[in-house]
């Protein structure tokens, strides 16, 4: 759309730090959808994790908001957009939903990192996109161990 024509770095640190608020309203949401105490312990956790990438974020934003990388462009080929998972969880949501759901955003969010990551062109934010890949990808490991430990029969 018409947005990637344009889309800056900032645009990008804008568009993460909103995934990670609505990340932290997804995980506490979550965590009382989930029927398993030790789920809706982890989705707790998750959701303090990503409101240290929210501040993470916000920190990055206030220091190369101002100066070049700020305004340098992303690369054409990244849309934004791309980064979104349609659906939300709602109260009828099952444990089930909740927990594909919430491994669908994991993987935006380690798609999004990796790919500003990999554009080669904000190098001073590198560092920043490596540790929320990492946290990111962390998430999303222990999301699958307890995915196959409720919903996967035993082999």
């Amino acid at each position: 759309g018409a947005m990637a024509d344009n889309s800056t770095f900032d645009d990008a640190l804008k568009f993460a730090i909103s995934r990670e608020e609505e990340a932290v309203a997804f995980y506490n949401k979550a965590a009382d959808l989930v029927k398993n105490a030790g789920s809706a312990t982890m989705c707790k956790e998750f959701a303090t994790e990503e409101e240290k990438h929210v501040t993470l974020l916000q920190n990055a934003r206030q220091k190369h908001s101002v100066d070049a990388v700020g305004k340098r462009p992303l690369p054409p080929s990244m849309e934004l957009t791309h980064y979104l998972v349609a659906e939300d969880i709602t109260d009828s949501s099952t444990p089930q939903d909740v927990m594909i759901l919430a491994m669908q955003k994991e993987d935006k969010a380690v798609a999004m990192y990796s790919d500003l990551l990999a554009s080669g062109q904000a190098s001073e934010l590198d560092a920043v996109f490596q540790s929320l890949v990492n946290m990111e990808k962390e998430h999303r490991e222990r999301l699958e161990a307890e995915y196959e430990k409720h919903f996967m029969p035993d082999n």
